[in-house]
């Protein structure tokens, strides 16, 4: 899925999402129902990525052929777990195209350190990208109290 493509489902989703009495239509030469882009399995076709190419700037698949990562993004996990779920993933894989998830994970702000279920829902959701054969980022948040070398972020 090309980025304006990307857009242009986000406009209909914030579209659709709208008041029933307000009306949003679509820029002309817009479609309003783009086709959809399945990308299960894309890191089963590339496997390991590393820095290649010239000067060794593009991300390169194990067979030294350029990748494009296009993915999607968790909000906070502790804040809404309700919205991680396999399906959710399988969706976005199947019709947005994407080949990475992000798994935005705070330690602290009744995160990782304090709430045993997000380790969980992290092991879940590997597992999910896994089996739609995508690529998985875990980005530990450090945000309150902000030193990585806190107490809290032992163990």
């Amino acid at each position: 899925m090309t980025r304006f493509q990307m857009r242009m489902a986000v406009c209909l989703l914030l579209a659709l999402a709208a008041e029933g009495s307000r009306s949003c239509t679509m820029p002309t030469g817009v479609p309003s129902n783009p086709p959809a882009v399945d990308n299960t399995g894309f890191a089963g076709c590339h496997g390991k990525l590393s820095l290649g190419g010239p000067g060794g700037l593009q991300l390169v698949d194990e067979n030294g052929n350029a990748v494009r990562l296009m993915g999607m993004s968790s909000h906070g996990l502790q804040w809404f777990p309700q919205c991680y779920t396999k399906a959710s993933i399988q969706y976005l894989v199947e019709h947005w195209g994407i080949n990475l998830f992000r798994v935005a994970m705070y330690v602290g702000e009744q995160g990782y350190a304090t709430d045993p279920s997000i380790q969980d829902l992290v092991e879940n959701i590997v597992q999910w990208c896994k089996e739609l054969g995508i690529y998985v980022i875990i980005d530990w948040h450090v945000l309150n109290p902000g030193n990585p070398y806190d107490s809290m972020y032992r163990g």
